[in-house]
């Protein structure tokens, strides 16, 4: 039987990596998307020809309604959750309207936690499962200019290690894996001297890959990961912002 796993935010430079990591034929991806329709297609084009069976579903998690919607079109039970889906705010936290605030915090916390209570019941009942969360560097730290995205960041990893304890009985993990500075469509607002300043203050020099981020994720769905639950793998070249 193969595998069910659910990827949110599959169509962005992270969830693709994810996505493709996992592909194969012992798999049944769910990969969700909203904008990314012509990057969701390549992906399952990609996935299936690495043997996975692939299902495509569209959904706006930044609303109530819209994450009502997905989980409606969603199947279980699910076998591994790993939640990519998100975005960001860049700037003065007096700024922000209470529109993009609740969009933001919808995105990251409440859809997350919204399905992860949707596949949980399935997995509770098989004595086991995998849910990993995509958090981020700043989430742990805390960001200038970043402060509603840090926040909900902050958010996701106090999920993480609550849940974690609370299902463990269950033989259920959950993480999260907390990346630092990654070369996604998130970084294209900054200029050539922007990331050069900010390389400068990676220890390693660099920025990390999305592959870098996959790897992290597929490992915590093997075996061999059975005991490692509510850890935040930080993958950061050693930057602590």
């Amino acid at each position: 039987m193969k595998r069910r796993i659910l990827i949110t935010g599959a169509s962005g430079g992270i969830g693709q990596a994810i996505a493709t990591s996992l592909s194969n034929a012992g798999t049944h991806l769910f990969l969700h998307y909203f904008k990314g329709k012509e990057r969701a297609d390549q992906l399952k084009h990609t996935c299936e020809a690495n043997g996975s069976e692939v299902t495509l579903i569209k959904g706006d998690l930044t609303t109530s309604s819209g994450t009502v919607a997905f989980l409606d079109e969603l199947e279980v039970p699910i076998d591994a959750f790993i939640h990519a889906s998100g975005h960001d705010l860049y700037g003065l936290y007096t700024d922000y309207t209470n529109e993009e605030r609740d969009a933001l915090m919808h995105h990251h916390v409440y859809a997350a936690m919204a399905v992860a209570k949707r596949v949980l019941p399935t997995m509770i009942q098989k004595k086991s499962g995998r849910i990993v969360i995509i958090s981020s560097i700043w989430g742990e730290v805390g960001a200038s200019m970043e402060v509603l995205y840090s926040t909900a960041k902050g958010a996701q990893l106090a999920f993480v290690k609550a849940l974690a304890k609370e299902v463990a009985i269950s033989g259920i993990t959950v993480n999260a894996v907390s990346p630092g500075v990654v070369e996604t469509n998130m970084m294209t607002s900054f200029t050539a001297d922007e990331k050069e300043e900010l390389a400068s203050r990676i220890p390693a020099g660099t920025f990390g890959t999305p592959e870098q981020i996959a790897s992290a994720c597929a490992y915590l769905l093997t075996e061999d990961a059975a005991y490692v639950n509510g850890h935040v793998f930080s993958i950061n070249g050693g930057f602590n912002g």
